[in-house]
Parts: C-alpha cells; sequence; structure tokens
C-alpha cells in the first residue's frame, strides 16, 4: 500500500488505469503474471481509494500456500520499474479507459446508483459535472502520464507491506 493522490485530479485518473492495466483478471500484467503464468496467487488486485486530501493505492494478492511473500514483492518491484521506464500496453491503458467510462454509464442505470454518483461527484469535486471530468481526464491519459505518477505515488521505499496468514488456533478466541 502505498499514500495516494487525491480525487478530482489526473494522478488520480492515471493510478485508476494502471489499476485495471495490471490487475484486470485474464488480462491484467500483474495479474497474468502472478496467477497464470508463474501460477504464485489466486488472486491479484490493484485499487486507488481517493478522497478530498489524498488517497491509497492498495496492491493485494492472494499467495498459495509454499510460495514466499517476498517472491511476490520482488513482481512487484519488477513491475514498477518496467513501468517507470515506460513499459505500459497503449492497448491496456484504452481497456482502462473503456471501463472507466463504462462504470460511469452502468452507474446511470437505477435512481440510487445516479443520486450517489452525483453526490460523490459533488462532495469531492464541488459540482455534479465532476462525474464527467473523471471520465475527460481518462481519456487524455497517455502512457507517459501513466509511468510519471506511478513514479511519483508507488515508489518501493514508499511502501508499506502487511503480509497476514491464517492462523491454525481456535477461531472463536
Amino acid at each position: 500500500a502505498w499514500i495516494g493522490p487525491a480525487s478530482d485530479t489526473d494522478d488520480e485518473a492515471a493510478l485508476e488505469a494502471l489499476a485495471v492495466a495490471w490487475a484486470l483478471p485474464g488480462a491484467g500484467r500483474l495479474w497474468r503474471t502472478l496467477v497464470h503464468e508463474r501460477q504464485w496467487a489466486q488472486r491479484v488486485g490493484v485499487g486507488v481509494s481517493a478522497g478530498r486530501l489524498g488517497g491509497e493505492v492498495h496492491v493485494t494478492a492472494d499467495v498459495r500456500t509454499g510460495v514466499a511473500a517476498a517472491d511476490v514483492a520482488a513482481v512487484l518491484d519488477d513491475e514498477l520499474a518496467r513501468l517507470a521506464a515506460g513499459e505500459l500496453d497503449p492497448r491496456a491503458l484504452a481497456r482502462a479507459v473503456e471501463r472507466r467510462e463504462a462504470g460511469v454509464l452502468w452507474r446511470l442505470d437505477g435512481i440510487g446508483r445516479r443520486a450517489a454518483m452525483l453526490l460523490t461527484a459533488e462532495l469531492t469535486t464541488g459540482s455534479p459535472a465532476g462525474v464527467t471530468r473523471g471520465v475527460e481526464r481518462a481519456r487524455a491519459l497517455t502512457v507517459d502520464q501513466v509511468a510519471a505518477a506511478a513514479r511519483r505515488w508507488l515508489a518501493p521505499a514508499r511502501a508499506v507491506e502487511v503480509v497476514t496468514r491464517p492462523g491454525r488456533g481456535d477461531p472463536s478466541t
């Protein structure tokens, strides 16, 4: 996990696109490496949670028994280095932008979801028009902008790593 950018910023849009490019099941580069190719994890997720004052970026992996957490962390460090060098597939970025647009359209279905989306935009951006600003930011993204945001926010030295292991004790205590 890392401290992340505030909502309604270019860096938030860039890191959200990166989250999809890395963790989309079947297509995300980090997902493919850890789940499909090396079979070190059962699931990989990347999430960006942004608020008015700042946010968080989380990478999670459900690591298979017998796989060292350090090995998974080394893969993540390698992916960060590749990204910093500008190695992000433009098709992955385009897929992420399309998914963001689809998410906005999906939330327009149903009055409750629509109201929640407009309220969130009002609270985070000061205007219901903030709904479209996020999509516009995503559409304008380039691979270089995503790489720059990752360099700014996802430095390996600034990461907080938490490893949890299932307990073997009595679950009632």
